[in-house]
């Protein structure tokens, strides 16, 4: 079966399993074709099997393997991934709690369009965090998350 072979094939199969679309849910089914379409380098595979291994869902939980999946789609230019990593600094979870590190991959995703990075981006201005506490900026932060919204 040729599409089987296919990344984006395999990611969406995936999603179907994870999501029980069209068919009954099953984690383990979805991380085995996140798996095998993210090792091909389909970056949105890579960020869902990250969200496997983060959650515990279809296979053990393990940060510092969800870590490694979300740098590799983010290494690929993934808004979800980066804004995933952020939050994996923010909580120090799979990497050393780092909140200047999180503000630098919350700013990341939410300059290519991610809206939940928009929000804690202004959240942790709103509030100094890994940052110099700055109304200014949490304000543009929060109205780029209304813009995004809006569309």
């Amino acid at each position: 079966m040729a599409k089987l072979e296919d990344a984006v094939y395999r990611c969406k199969l995936g999603l179907n399993y994870y999501k029980g679309e069209k068919v009954e849910k099953d984690y383990p089914k979805a991380a085995s074709y996140f798996a095998k379409a993210a090792k091909q380098g389909n970056k949105e595979a890579q960020v869902f099997l990250g969200l496997c291994y983060h959650d515990g869902k279809g296979v053990e939980k393990d940060y510092q393997e969800a870590v490694f999946w979300y740098q590799k789609a983010a290494k690929l230019g993934d808004m979800n991934a980066k804004f995933l990593l952020g939050l994996c600094y923010y909580n120090g979870e799979g990497v050393g709690r780092d909140y200047i590190e999180a503000v630098n991959w919350y700013a990341r995703s939410a300059n290519q369009g991610n809206i939940d990075a928009k929000i804690f981006l202004s959240d942790c201005y709103e509030k100094g965090i890994g940052v110099k506490q700055d109304s200014n900026k949490a304000k543009y932060w929060r109205e780029e998350a209304e813009k995004t919204r809006d569309k």
